[in-house]
């Protein structure tokens, strides 16, 4: 994991009154009742931003002010989570960075993100006036770094990853590292997505036996290292049915605890969301291939699923193209 709070590098930042807003909120998720001033600055543009923004509203602070390089569009924050900030009193400042620390105060200018000649992005700051912030606490929300130092000497790892193969394989044999430490697209999903292909691999060398082939290895099977897109998903087979909409707290009312905000549907609108669910990449049995196909070469299995018959299919990819769920696909045998 990255466990190593990031810190801007800027004048008067190792002065101290400089918090953390990922302890801020492991102090708050323990139980405790971490302080907060009566103004308060927040520097980062993510849900972790968000997090400490409005709990500090709900801790007592007066004013919260969300200090982003980003555009609004742009801020890597889940778009409810910025709505729900805003409707909770919390100011976002878009477009601006911080260039100085100051006793009871952020200096900020114009900025924005920009890639330089290695690839790196960093904000470059405009030419124009710089401007003050009064503030009586400030906390850093702009993301955390793993520490690579302990693993450096036998994972040849170097700032910022340790290089792994497609599996998650090391250069040390038998070890597999996945997550924030080997790779840059730090979500939860990319996440998973690393530990279940490391667990495949582990599992083949324990056994002995081959791992599972990437690709789309049969009719009834999900396809495990396959995406399946919209354009493969027969949108004409299903009706369309808007999203349930969840029912949220005022924030008048909200901001006075930690009570959830956003409320769960009844249990018909929630049997109603789960329906929209395709199903994509996984057969269904819903027998459209079988009902399509004009040479009646595809037949119900007893025990489930289908049998083709290669000798009266003449490859028409009909039922490839009919699939609503996208589970199925033509593919050359040489």
């Amino acid at each position: 994991g990255a466990g190593v709070p990031v810190r801007l590098g800027v004048p008067g930042e190792a002065a101290g009154g400089i918090e953390d807003g990922l302890r801020f909120l492991r102090a708050l998720a323990d139980g405790g009742v971490p302080p907060v001033g009566r103004r308060v600055v927040v520097v980062g543009g993510g849900s972790t931003a968000m997090d400490v923004a409005r709990s500090a509203r709900r801790l007592g602070a007066r004013a919260v002010t969300v200090i982003a390089l980003e555009a609004r569009a742009a801020m890597p924050a889940v778009p409810a989570e910025i709505t729900q900030a805003l409707a909770e009193g919390v100011e976002i400042v878009n477009g601006l960075g911080v260039t100085q620390f100051v006793e009871l105060g952020v200096v900020v200018a114009g900025a924005r993100l920009e890639r330089d000649g290695d690839g790196a992005v960093r904000p470059w700051f405009d030419a124009g006036a710089r401007r003050v912030i009064g503030v009586d606490q400030v906390l850093l929300a702009i993301g955390q770094r793993a520490d690579l130092a302990p693993l450096a000497s036998r994972l040849g790892a170097r700032e910022p990853l340790v290089p792994v193969d497609p599996d998650g394989a090391t250069q040390v044999p038998n070890l597999f590292a996945g997550g924030d430490v080997a790779s840059a697209s730090r979500t939860v999903a990319h996440a998973i997505g690393a530990g279940t292909r490391a667990a495949r691999a582990i599992h083949a060398r324990l056994t002995g036996t081959a791992r599972p082939a990437v690709g789309r290895p049969g009719w009834t099977e999900a396809w495990p290292d396959h995406t399946v897109r919209p354009a493969e998903i027969g949108l004409h087979h299903f009706a369309a049915l808007a999203r349930a909409t969840r029912e949220e707290r005022l924030p008048a009312t909200r901001v006075q605890s930690f009570v959830e905000v956003v409320q769960p549907l009844p249990e018909p609108a929630a049997r109603t969301e789960a329906a929209r669910c395709f199903g994509c990449g996984t057969c269904t049995q819903c027998d459209v291939c079988l009902s399509v196909c004009p040479d009646m070469a595809i037949a119900r299995l007893p025990g489930g699923g289908y049998r083709v018959a290669l000798e009266h299919c003449k490859g028409c990819g009909l039922c490839a193209a009919e699939c609503p769920r996208g589970a199925l696909a033509m593919v050359a045998e040489r």
